[in-house]
């Protein structure tokens, strides 16, 4: 994927890749750390908590192959069909939000190079490939979406890889 590029670019590949992250911290696991004024105490919060529980109640049911209690959430669509996020977090030795919520990284990591590639293939130059990816990896929905438990991150990617 990157065996083209410059040593600068992969510098810059890596910085970006820390700097998602970095930006995507901050609400990891829905902590909201030093952003709780402005996120949590929204009145959609308890809309966005229960789609976000459906999900780690799919990675539970997963792991266990049995329906999950029903405080922890319900499997339900169309949030259970929605499987790759949930069968990739299955997998992993966390709690299912914070499984959820790596995949996600991951898949927003993997989306941002896949990004990056289009973009050299369309002809655009290192430079600007590099920006594109900066814009990214700051943009709000990244901030915003990405470790709060929800599959977004895994529909970008499937739409970066089709693309590419």
């Amino acid at each position: 994927m990157l065996n083209n590029a410059s040593p600068a670019a992969v510098a810059g590949l890596t910085v970006l890749l820390l700097a998602l992250v970095i930006v995507s911290l901050p609400r990891f696991n829905r902590q909201d750390w030093l952003i709780g004024a402005w996120t949590a105490g929204g009145r959609d919060a308890a809309v966005h908590l229960a789609d976000a529980q459906a999900y780690t109640a799919t990675v539970r049911w997963i792991r266990v192959g049995a329906p999950p209690d029903a405080g922890r959430g319900e499997l339900r669509a169309p949030f259970s069909w929605r499987l790759l996020a949930p069968l990739l977090a299955a997998g992993l030795p966390f709690d299912a939000m914070t499984a959820l919520n790596v995949v996600n990284l991951l898949l927003l990591a993997g989306t941002m190079l896949l990004l990056y590639r289009l973009q050299r293939q369309l002809a655009i130059g290192e430079r600007g490939a590099l920006c594109g990816c900066a814009c990214f990896t700051v943009s709000f929905p990244t901030f915003y979406y990405t470790t709060i438990g929800n599959v977004d991150p895994a529909l970008l990617f499937a739409i970066a890889a089709c693309l590419v």
